[in-house]
């Protein structure tokens, strides 16, 4: 995936990785996130990135335990 990661837009990386049987966790009928490059905490930018879906915060599922 990486190698089309230069040629392909997010989504139609998404939709790519959804022909190999990839999906993001929780994926739902109504969820279709894109894959974006992403560097951890402590990498250098210059090192290559690694693809992630792009599910955005997840403040929502985050409930406090009673």
């Amino acid at each position: 995936m990486k190698e089309k990661a230069d040629d392909l837009t997010s989504q139609e990386l998404a939709e790519y990785a959804h022909s190999l049987g990839l999906y993001p966790p929780g994926y739902g009928p109504t969820m279709k996130p894109p894959i974006v490059l992403a560097w951890l905490p402590g990498m250098d930018y210059e090192q290559d990135g690694v693809l992630v879906w792009d599910v955005g915060e997840d403040d929502q599922d985050n409930d406090s335990e009673e």
